[in-house]
């Protein structure tokens, strides 16, 4: 009676679990905004990550349903955007003059060839790291030089930012001829070394000596100077990125390794990247990302992150992609500080793909609306061939939106367990125990019977 009365108990524990979970998939979803349909059409549904995180976070588990809560085949597509590159193209010109004035600046000038194009720009090559030095560009008019730029500045600082920046942009207008001026190009400065030099008397010991400093010259090596100038190229597609910020997690500070830990609980997933968001504008910093496993982390990517805000050149951003996809569980960002101060991070904002969902819509399953099943396990539908057949032959494709989210988000739906739930196998571990219990009190019973008979 024992195991008949456990096995209604469970029954009627799965029940009530069961339930929970349906009406959970049935608290949150998103309407779609269809235009009526006269027949079959191709729409697309580029997703905001808002939504993903509403609907519980994880792409598998997304479903497009129509009224009647049939399921609608979708096709998961990245979302690539192509964008306008500019290349330089190099205007021939050839040195007319070399020349090192007595203020330590060189003075180059160039003449154009007959048939180059006016150029936008130039570029000073050189082998030297760690320098700055400020360029001068003058443009021959009526046997005068007219300034074209006077403030340029290059430099070279890999032993901070690990930056080059030698292009100098001017506006050539109908100049041929064309003086550059770096300023300070060979620095006098004291040897780094000292020489001493010692006097023996007989005894053979020293009873003098004398240290000098020499002056040394540094010269500004160039192995070349290239005039270019601007033409527009299309780029290859380009995945696109959602952004988000990180929940508030913990944040540790490792004073012997020198180095600050974030450990964070996405709200969606994959992670493939993320954004240091700093009130600092010019950084450079290592760094270590880790994801759970088990009940541990173990490392998933190095890199660094570079953040570069200066006059004169395009600002770089402080964000990292490239991360092997971060499918579940927390994940840890280790800054690297070195020698420097601990970064001031006001943000963490992670970054996962883009998407859109590809799917066709009849005039009957309208209006379809967008929601997310318990179990995140991806559909395995029997036509994945025909989108990309679709889109291959250039179909018209509709783009839809979400409208209002409807219900209460969903909580975060976890990460698909390999085998059976931990709790069910719990629980059928308690039944045996129960079951085998009983069926030893039973035993003990019929043999404590039969013993007080033969008495």
């Amino acid at each position: 009676m024992m195991p008949t009365l456990l096995r209604r108990r469970m029954l009627a524990v799965l029940a009530f679990l069961a339930g929970v979970i349906c009406s959970q998939a049935a608290e949150c979803f998103f309407p779609i905004h269809v235009p009526e349909l006269t027949s079959s059409t191709v729409l697309s549904l580029e997703l905001p990550v808002e939504a993903l995180i509403d609907l519980g976070g994880r792409q598998e588990a997304l479903r497009i349903l129509t009224a009647n809560d049939r399921e609608i085949p979708y096709w998961i597509m990245y979302v690539t955007k192509t964008e306008t590159a500019w290349k330089q193209d190099p205007c021939q010109a050839q040195a007319t003059r070399v020349k090192e004035e007595e203020d330590l600046s060189l003075t180059l000038d160039f003449e154009l060839a007959p048939k180059a194009p006016a150029p936008q720009g130039l570029t000073i090559n050189t082998p030297l790291r760690n320098f700055e030095r400020q360029v001068t560009v003058l443009g021959e008019d009526a046997n005068a030089w007219a300034p074209l730029v006077t403030d340029a500045f290059i430099f070279e600082s890999s032993d901070t930012l690990q930056m080059r920046q030698c292009d100098v942009p001017f506006d050539a207008g109908k100049h041929r001829r064309f003086r550059v001026v770096i300023a300070q190009a060979s620095l006098e400065r004291q040897d780094a070394y000292r020489r001493v030099t010692r006097f023996l008397n007989r005894e053979g010991q020293a009873d003098n000596a004398v240290e000098t400093t020499g002056m040394t010259r540094q010269p500004f090596k160039i192995n070349s100077v290239t005039f270019w100038r601007k033409v527009p190229i299309q780029t290859d597609p380009k995945a696109q990125f959602l952004s988000f910020s990180a929940p508030s997690g913990t944040i540790s500070h490792n004073a012997e390794k020198r180095e600050t830990i974030y450990e964070l609980t996405p709200p969606c997933f994959p992670i493939t990247g993320f954004e240091i968001i700093s009130s600092e504008r010019n950084f450079l910093r290592k760094v270590t990302v880790q994801k759970q496993y088990e009940q541990d982390f173990i490392t998933a990517h190095h890199g660094r992150i570079t953040a570069c805000d200066l006059p004169g050149i395009t600002q770089i951003q402080p964000i990292l992609d490239g991360l092997a996809p971060i499918t579940g569980g927390r994940m840890r960002i280790i800054i690297h500080d070195g020698d420097n101060p601990p970064l001031a991070v006001t943000d963490i904002r992670l970054r996962t793909p883009a998407i859109k969902l590809t799917f066709i819509a009849e005039p009957g399953q309208t209006p379809c609306r967008l929601s997310a099943v318990a179990g995140a396990k991806p559909p395995v539908y029997q036509h994945p061939d025909i989108f990309p057949a679709i889109l291959a032959n250039q179909i018209a494709v509709t783009d839809v939106t979400l409208g209002d989210r409807q219900g209460q988000p969903r909580s975060p739906v976890p990460t698909p367990a390999q085998g059976l739930p931990r709790w069910i196998v719990l629980l059928a571990l308690a039944a045996a125990i129960v079951a085998i219990a009983a069926g030893v009190a039973k035993a003990a019973k019929s043999t404590q019977g039969v013993c007080s008979s033969q008495e």
